[in-house]
């Protein structure tokens, strides 16, 4: 299980590197840099991108941070806490991706939901083999 999450990070590090200097440019902190339209930003919002891994380090570093400290901070029992800061994560994803909808030359991306989700499945799974949780089995 951690050597598929360690393989999944070297591909999105590869692929990382791997981007052209155009793509940089579109995709640095905003996807939308030069960008006219809408439609031009679906055409440049690529799969294997900085902002994708960002979306995946930030699920993934998220759940794992609130399942370890919720059983300390908010008396949550540890078999509990990976499902709420996944949930949590989520809407956090989910209410930046609509944020992004709501400004000037942007979109709701369903590719980093994606890249979000990702990371907060890695995330979930890395904490329960870690700490060798079974999710109350």
């Amino acid at each position: 299980m951690v050597r598929a999450g360690l393989a999944g990070i070297c591909m999105l590090s590869m692929a990382w590197s791997q981007e052209s200097e155009m793509d940089l440019n579109a995709n640095r902190a905003d996807s939308t840099i030069g960008v006219q339209n809408t439609q031009s930003v679906y055409v440049h919002d690529r799969w294997f991108a900085r902002d994708k891994a960002y979306h995946f380090i930030g699920g993934f570093v998220g759940v794992v941070v609130l399942s370890i400290s919720m059983p300390f901070y908010f008396d949550t029992q540890q078999e509990r806490s990976p499902a709420i800061a996944s949930a949590g994560m989520f809407c956090v994803g989910a209410l930046k991706e609509t944020y992004d909808s709501r400004e000037p030359k942007n979109h709701f991306c369903w590719k980093d939901m994606t890249s979000n989700i990702l990371g907060i499945v890695a995330g979930a799974l890395f904490y329960m083999t870690v700490s060798g949780d079974k999710m109350g089995r």
